[in-house]
């Protein structure tokens, strides 16, 4: 029985790092980090989005001279919700655009992928890179990638790239084996 092995061409897209950018990090930051990452989140997405709307309806007071007494029930509550999708919004656009500059930079836009036994091997036209399955943190699947994380890079494998849904499936296994057997 010979030893699996893909070569890929992959040429991944701004969403398909974005995909992997999130998988890894889903599984690599773990403890403080995670916790950090998380508070966070919820000042951003919580308690910014109710500064904007007391700023923006006290703003909108001066201007007008309506009074908070006079605003009708709904309005404080919608007007943070919009704020939190807009805060949660922004949050997102800054994974986007590391993403976009990625899919656009000349060592991510487009290079070939050798997976074997032996680890991952990413080749440009300008630069070759390997790394042994004993540095790889991370193998999970995305939505749209499968992801390899090194030392905090998420090199993402779209699924396209592999000849259909099994082959990626069985890569995902495979790797997950070479992966977990060095721990």
């Amino acid at each position: 029985m010979s030893v699996p092995r893909w070569d890929l061409s992959v040429a991944p897209t701004a969403a398909e790092n974005y995909d992997a950018m999130i998988t890894a990090g889903r599984h690599v930051i773990k403890g403080r980090g995670r916790l950090l990452m998380m508070l966070q989140s919820l000042f951003v997405g919580c308690f910014a989005p109710i500064g904007a709307c007391l700023f923006f309806w006290a703003i909108a007071s001066g201007v007008s001279g309506i009074e908070f007494s006079e605003l009708p029930i709904a309005t404080i509550p919608v007007t943070v919700i919009v704020f939190a999708i807009l805060a949660i919004w922004l949050l997102r656009q800054g994974h986007m655009i590391t993403a976009r500059a990625t899919a656009a930079s000349r060592f991510g836009r487009a290079y070939n992928l050798l997976i074997s036994q032996d680890g991952v091997t990413l080749t440009t036209d300008h630069s070759r890179w390997h790394s042994g399955w004993h540095d790889v943190e991370v193998v999970r699947a995305g939505k749209k990638t499968l992801t390899i994380g090194i030392s905090g890079i998420a090199i993402p494998v779209p699924r396209h790239a592999f000849l259909g849904p099994q082959d990626a499936d069985e890569a995902l296994r495979v790797m997950q084996g070479w992966q977990g057997a060095t721990r």
